[in-house]
C-alpha cells in the first residue's frame, strides 16, 4: 500500500484569470492559509515579494533543500523559462504526500505552457495531485493562452477585469456565465471579480462606483 497516497481526498483545484491591475495575484495567495504548506513556482518575485512569509530561490539545489524537509515551508522556486517550469513540477510531484497536505501555486501560466497539452509535471499534479493530497493555485492574465487541463480540472474560478473581449468571451463559453457581466468587472481601485464553482452557482462581487 501507497501510504503517499488517499483516495478519499476532495479535489481542491482554483484557477484565476484577471488582467493586469484586477487583484488576480492577491486573490490567489489569500486563497492560501497562511499557516499552509506551499510550493511556488514564481520567476517574477511578486510572491517572494508580497510580504507572506515566502523565502524564494533560483538554485534547484537550495530548493530541493527548502522543500524536502517538513513543515509548512512557504518555498518560491525563481528559475525561468519552461524547462525549469517542469523540473519545479516533477519535483513538487515528487515531494507530495498525502499525510502533508501542500498547496501548489502557480501565476502566469501562459509563460510555460501553452493552449495544447499540459506539459508532463503540470499534467501530473493536476490530473493525480489530488490523492497525493495536492491542492493547486494558479491562473494567467490571458486564459486562451493556457494549457485546458487547468480549465478542465478546475472546481472554482476566480475571475477578475478582462481586458480583452476575446478572453472574457472565452470565459463565457467555459462558464455560462453572461459575457456582459465578465466585461462589467473593473479593475484597479474596485477589484470586482467573480467567484465561479460550477454552473449557475456563481457571485459577483463589485465595490460601489
Amino acid at each position: 500500500m501507497n501510504q503517499r497516497i488517499n483516495d478519499n481526498l476532495e479535489a481542491d483545484i482554483k484557477a484565476f484569470f484577471g488582467a493586469t491591475g484586477s487583484g488576480k495575484t492577491y486573490s490567489m495567495l489569500k486563497s492560501i492559509p497562511t499557516s499552509a504548506r506551499c510550493l511556488s513556482f514564481d520567476p517574477a518575485g511578486s510572491v517572494t515579494g508580497s510580504g507572506t512569509g515566502f523565502v524564494g530561490t533560483a538554485s534547484r539545489t537550495e530548493y530541493m533543500q527548502m522543500t524536502r524537509r517538513g513543515g509548512n515551508v512557504r518555498a518560491c522556486f525563481q528559475a525561468a523559462g519552461k524547462e525549469n517550469f517542469d523540473w519545479w513540477c516533477k519535483w513538487v510531484f515528487a515531494l507530495a504526500d498525502a499525510r502533508r497536505i501542500a498547496y501548489v501555486q502557480v501565476d502566469e501560466l501562459s509563460a510555460v505552457t501553452s493552449s495544447s497539452k499540459a506539459p508532463e509535471g503540470w499534467n501530473n499534479i493536476l490530473n493525480l495531485g489530488r490523492k497525493y493530497g495536492l491542492k493547486v493555485r494558479a491562473g494567467a492574465q490571458r486564459p486562451q493562452e493556457i494549457d485546458k487541463t487547468l480549465i478542465g480540472n478546475q472546481n472554482g474560478i476566480w475571475i477578475g477585469h478582462q481586458a480583452r473581449r476575446g478572453d472574457a468571451e472565452y470565459l463565457a463559453r467555459e462558464t455560462d456565465i453572461p459575457v456582459a457581466e465578465i466585461l462589467a468587472l473593473r479593475k484597479n481601485p474596485h477589484f470586482d471579480h467573480i467567484m465561479y464553482e460550477g454552473r449557475d452557482n456563481y457571485k459577483i462581487f463589485q465595490k460601489a462606483a
